[in-house]
């Protein structure tokens, strides 16, 4: 029998810096002389950030959560890195921000793909600077609180991102409480714009009797295979060019149950601009024209009314 190919989950909460860290995973598994495959997941019907990885060994799964509504897509997708000419060496899965990997888990054993893979490790990227507050009673829902403690149970290494933005006694805060929550041999990584060594990110840290446990301690979250979860993604079409600052400052006073925005616009000036929103912080990147992508807005949150957000939008952007 062939030896197992290598699986790596990557898991966290909307906006902790995901996309960076598995950046700089394919990045590293290049150099070692690996072929990578790739699956990347958002619950929305586009990819704005598909042009990041272009040259990549990648399928896209989207309008839905793999850990749910698209299981079967995850199935065909890991039955299709298994044929002679799109063989792999190693596999990064990137879920969404509101998925759980516990499930993710659960359909690799009973869906028959550990005869063929092998998790060799569980990575969840944490925000560091909001995760006292998505734990906190007073300012965030139940729902979150078990998602990111669902993320963290399973998880078998933590990368605390934006650890820049803490101050040294508020990140022993948030070290103490994530390190309550995991056992004992876990490794917690702090790490700015996703940036840690390769050799700890590719390590196998998955062992089975651990797995075993995990599979069969789960707990379902779902029925007739959809979310039970409030999260909703709103994606605004953009028929005309929009101007940076306005937008940016739209972002940034839009309500707290909105909790992450990415997108592509294109300026006056016929300038591509991809931009990512977490934290209340906007980051805007020049792309190339070359990737002939559609501008848009896409916005992740809970309870949103879309006509409201809309009518906003328009208001506030469009008639600018």
């Amino acid at each position: 029998m062939k030896q197992k190919i290598p699986v790596y989950i990557l898991t966290g909460f909307l906006g902790s810096g995901k996309t960076t860290v598995l950046l700089n995973m394919l990045e590293h598994a290049r150099k070692s002389g690996l072929k990578p495959g790739l699956l990347l997941n958002e619950a929305g019907s586009v990819n704005v950030e598909r042009y990041l990885f272009q040259e990549e060994n990648m399928i896209e799964l989207l309008d839905g959560c793999i850990c749910c509504s698209i299981k079967d897509d995850l199935v065909k997708a890991c039955q299709f890195y298994l044929r002679e000419e799109t063989q792999i060496d190693i596999l990064f899965i990137e879920g969404t921000g509101v998925s759980n990997p516990k499930d993710i888990v659960a359909a690799f054993h009973n869906r028959g793909l550990s005869h063929y893979f092998e998790i060799n490790s569980i990575i969840n990227v944490i925000d560091a600077s909001k995760y006292l507050e998505y734990k906190s009673v007073f300012s965030s829902s139940k729902e979150i609180r078990e998602l990111l403690k669902d993320q963290l149970e399973i998880s078998t290494l933590v990368l605390l991102n934006k650890i820049d933005l803490l101050n040294g006694r508020k990140k022993e805060k948030v070290i103490n409480h994530i390190r309550a929550q995991l056992n004992s041999n876990d490794q917690i990584v702090e790490t700015t714009y996703g940036r840690a060594n390769g050799e700890i990110l590719l390590k196998n840290r998955y062992i089975e009797e651990r797995q075993t446990k995990e599979v069969q301690g789960n707990h379902h979250h779902h029925a007739n295979g959809q979310h039970l979860h409030s999260f909703q993604t709103i994606k605004l079409e953009l028929g005309s060019y929009v101007e940076k600052e306005v937008l940016e400052k739209w972002l940034i006073s839009l309500p707290d149950y909105i909790y992450r925005g990415k997108g592509i616009i294109q300026t006056k000036e016929k300038r591509l601009l991809q931009f990512q929103f977490s934290s209340r912080n906007v980051v805007f990147k020049e792309i190339d024209q070359f990737y002939h992508v559609t501008p848009c807005v896409i916005l992740i949150g809970q309870d949103m009314n879309k006509q409201l957000i809309q009518n906003s939008f328009q208001e506030n952007v469009y008639s600018r």
